[in-house]
This record gives C-alpha cells, structure tokens and sequence, in this order.
C-alpha cells in the first residue's frame, strides 16, 4: 500500500540508485520485464540498452569517458517512469499516475489481460 507520494519517492530512490551505474540500470530493466513478461518488446529494450552502455552514453559524468546528459536522463525517466508504474500496479491500490507511468499501467493491465485470457482459453480445451 501507499500514496503516490511514497510511491514516487520510492522509484525516485530506486532509479538514483543507480545514476551512475549503466549495468544497475539494465538489472532494473530486466527485473521488470522477467517479473512483468513482454520479451518482444522487452528484448528490444534490453538490446538498445545495451548499445547505450557499450557507447558510453549511460556512464558516469565524471568516468574518465563521460557519458552523455541527455541520454542518461532521457534513460533515467524512462526507468523512473516504469519503476512508478509497478510500484503502483503492485499496491493495486486506485492511484492517479503521472501520464508517463499511466501508459505503462495500461500496458501491463492489457498484457495481464491477455494473458489470463490465453490461460482460460489454453485450459478450456
């Protein structure tokens, strides 16, 4: 349970958590998508991810390689913006979202959908 308050907090500290770790980063992204599913889209995420750490563009301002400002926060909301979003889905408490971590409830609501409907089809024949 909680209020978009602490909930935000909370992702806010999750995603600050790893600022200045590309590799913590991709854990955060591959911790939703095992929990949550989506391997098409998942994978391709994962895969530009990747491109971004092995360019450098998500490392640290001050590594010997700065990485880039606006990668790294166009990165940094995306991740906050899905963490948000599970933390709320999670609660399953009716919490307003900010429009960014609505899409992503909404997302994981029709892929919840579409998989129970796949189960009750699925053990229905």
């Amino acid at each position: 349970m909680g209020d978009l308050v602490s909930l935000a907090r909370q992702a806010f500290q999750t995603v600050s958590a790893v600022a200045d770790d590309p590799e913590g980063r991709y854990a955060l992204r591959e911790r939703f998508y095992d929990k949550y599913g989506f391997t098409g889209y998942g994978n391709s995420e994962l895969a530009f991810m990747r491109w971004e750490i092995e360019r450098g563009v998500l490392a640290p301002l001050d590594a010997p390689r700065p990485g880039s400002s606006w990668w790294r926060a166009v990165n940094a909301s995306l991740l906050y913006d899905t963490e948000l979003a599970a933390l709320i889905y999670e609660s399953g408490e009716p919490i307003a979202a900010p429009t960014n971590s609505r899409r992503w409830l909404d997302y994981l609501a029709a892929f919840q959908a579409a998989y129970s409907a796949g189960m009750q089809t699925a053990q229905g024949r």
